[in-house]
């Protein structure tokens, strides 16, 4: 019997989702949804405008500026809706929706024009901290997408000057 070594993720993580997203510059948000029978966190089209930000170089001065989104995007995130602070149920969580879908997601997954991609999005409470994912979960996770990306973020108030 393998030794569970895990430590407890709800005292070191202050926010932690997971999100599965499809991505293209010939997606179809309202097609996606309908071949996967699933409501999506957020979507949007190629070439849908939105307000984003921008710095003024000279003056440094941050401003709202509209721009054209690049590529469209269905997503589905865990934010809100897991309440624990544990990466794996949050995985677990997204598995158990995505997992009876791969015959249809797999078709986005070998179509070049498409990039299907897990995040898994990690922010410590504190200035340092780790969290594990067991390799079954890993290989689940990697069925159902091209690339995972781990983000990271310490948490460094403690740690600048007041």
């Amino acid at each position: 019997m393998l030794q569970n070594t895990k430590l407890d993720d709800d005292e070191l993580a202050e926010q932690v989702h997971i999100d599965f997203c499809i991505r293209s510059s010939h997606l179809n948000p309202v097609e996606i949804t309908a071949k996967l029978e699933t409501q999506p966190s957020r979507t949007w089209s190629t070439g849908e405008e939105y307000f984003g930000k921008a710095l003024n170089p000279q003056t440094k001065e941050v401003y709202q500026t509209k721009r054209k989104r690049p590529q469209g995007i269905w997503a589905i995130n865990t934010k809100g809706i897991v309440q624990s602070q544990d990466v794996e149920e949050h995985i677990r969580h997204l598995l158990s929706i995505l997992e009876p879908k791969i015959d249809k997601i797999e078709y986005y997954i070998k179509h070049e024009d498409y990039t299907v991609q897990i995040h898994i999005w990690w922010e410590s409470a504190i200035d340092h901290g780790s969290y594990e994912i067991s390799s079954e979960i890993l290989k689940r996770m990697a069925n159902l997408c091209q690339h995972v990306r781990f983000v990271y973020l310490l948490n460094m108030k403690d740690l600048l000057p007041d």
